[in-house]
């Protein structure tokens, strides 16, 4: 004997969720995906604009130097070095806006469009973008790779030499700042910073000698 549903009173009423209501929903979450995606596409134009724009500086300032006191003490600095240096902090501003910025937005929207796509798998397995796109978005590297790349600290690349995004984009800025520290050290070690050398003791009689000498001379 079967037994009739029990209706509670002022119990909501759930309608039943159509395909196309599944397809809209995850459409709009692919959408979001690429908002993020072209946000990041963005944030890495301008950091490669300004990095061509700092690599032309070094064309122009080639022989030019600035002369930097410090401790007081006075050093003549290849612009060369201070070029260098300069893209270290644009270079870490820009990675901080892209990955832990716009990525962690990006990556939460693919995982909310996989999370979709599994609940819905069996009523329509076509829509699997979000798991296509996590199965081929990561890079295999030998292993021996993983020291040639020492800064990047990604743990998945670490442990297996699988590539991820988040390990794409520390190899992207990380190794701009690589270079960068790399020839900044290699110019200062070949002459581009080089200590002003004190005027000597004697150099400094002299032209205190030829203040008093035209004094005295007045005072006869």
């Amino acid at each position: 004997m079967s037994k009739k549903p029990i209706d509670l009173p002022g119990a909501a009423i759930v309608p039943p969720v159509e395909a196309r209501d599944i397809i809209d929903i995850w459409k709009y979450v692919v959408s979001v995906q690429m908002h993020f995606n072209d946000m990041e596409m963005k944030v890495r134009n301008l950091f490669f604009t300004i990095i061509a724009a700092m690599l032309g500086l070094i064309g122009v300032s080639q022989g030019k130097s600035v002369l930097i006191t410090l401790a007081e003490e006075k050093y003549v600095v290849s612009s060369l070095i201070l070029i260098f240096i300069s893209m270290i902090p644009i270079t870490l501003l820009f990675y901080f806006i892209d990955r832990f910025w716009y990525h962690r937005l990006l990556v939460g929207a693919v995982k909310k469009c996989i999370e979709i796509e599994s609940a819905h798998k069996t009523l329509l397995p076509e829509i699997s973008l979000g798991e296509a796109i996590s199965r081929e978005s990561p890079v295999g590297f030998p292993m021996w790779t993983r020291w040639l790349f020492f800064f990047v600290r990604e743990k998945r690349f670490r442990q297996s030499g699988q590539l991820h995004s988040d390990g794409k984009i520390e190899l992207l800025y990380k190794s701009v700042i690589t270079v960068a520290v790399l020839l900044a050290l290699t110019f200062g070690w070949l002459g581009g910073v080089t200590p002003q050398p004190r005027p000597k003791v004697n150099c400094v009689l002299a032209a205190l000698l030829e203040k008093i000498e035209p004094t005295c001379q007045r005072n006869k």
